[in-house]
């Protein structure tokens, strides 16, 4: 058993109303309000102890993490991060771990304009503390990006370099990838994820979602200080974007870019050998890594 079996048991029984553009399944829900221009972002994510951080994690660097996993959820989707709601289920007795926590996640959501605009505190009964959040955000009709938008012979470009996040702390310390991932919407793509997983998994999700196949170049994948090529695929907790971009808007992008945050062209979507990943040399590399990236209940 594991998370990826858990939802498709469940998620087709969930059944979604007339105003859902985009239900379970994406790094938002996607709800259309009747505007005429922009959409309605949902997400919700959560941090627990001993999985997402340490018991020695900072509270602050706790709350940091919290919301900006939330925001590069949003990111993902092409939007603008707008409201959020928090919930805290805790072993902490002491008043500086809250009185820290708080103060780190109001100033995050101040930085992005979020308002963090209700939630719930309770104790819980055993070693392990659950912070969840919920976070709203806007994205325009045109510059919503969707797993399930890759096309043939678009080519997969990655921000930034991978592995190793949470050895190094780096997990605790990112910025979601929001001017990046607008940039990118804007005109250059509307297929993106995230990677909180691991860049293989991540990348098979948008393989699955597109209904494609991929050949990625992992001789060009940049990998973090003291991380190794399976670190890059597999760890997580990086929070780059993954993109599809077909090949003539691909230089153009190239030429534009001006983040610090690195940009590489690091596979290829093909139309064949759907929901698997092969290397140059024809290696499954699903198939043949036995951790493709994080999975909760993994057995």
């Amino acid at each position: 058993m594991n998370e990826l079996k858990i939802l498709d048991m469940v998620l087709p029984q969930l059944k979604q109303g007339s105003d859902i553009v985009t239900g379970p399944g994406d790094d938002c829900a996607v709800i259309d309000v009747g505007l005429e221009d922009k959409l309605l972002l949902i997400a919700a994510d959560q941090v627990v102890s001993e999985i997402h951080y340490t018991l020695e994690t900072n509270p602050r660097d706790i709350a940091n993490k919290l919301l900006n996993r939330n925001i590069s959820d949003i990111a993902a989707m092409g939007g603008t991060p707008a409201h959020a709601v928090l919930t805290i289920a805790t072993c902490a007795k002491k008043m500086n771990w809250f009185s820290e926590f708080f103060e780190a996640i109001a100033q995050t959501a101040k930085k992005y304009n979020i308002s963090l605009c209700g939630g719930d505190i309770s104790s819980s009964p055993s070693e392990t503390t659950v912070c969840s959040l919920t976070i709203t955000g806007w994205v325009a009709k045109d510059n919503l990006c969707l797993r399930s938008n890759a096309k043939a012979d678009d080519f997969l470009f990655a921000t930034g370099s991978f592995g190793n996040s949470f050895a190094s702390e780096e997990h605790l310390y990112f910025e979601p990838r929001l001017k990046e991932a607008k940039f990118i919407a804007n005109g250059y793509s509307n297929a993106m994820i995230d990677t909180s997983d691991g860049l293989l998994l991540d990348a098979w999700r948008l393989c699955k979602s597109s209904k494609l196949g991929l050949t990625m170049f992992t001789d060009k994948i940049p990998c973090n200080p003291n991380a190794t090529l399976q670190n890059a695929l597999s760890d997580g907790e990086d929070y780059e974007l993954l993109f599809a971009i077909c090949a003539e808007k691909a230089e153009k992008l190239q030429e534009s870019w001006k983040f610090k945050r690195g940009l590489t062209k690091i596979g290829i979507f093909t139309k064949d050998k759907i929901n698997t990943i092969f290397d140059e040399k024809g290696k499954d590399l699903i198939k043949n890594n036995s951790k493709a990236g994080f999975k909760h209940f993994n057995e």
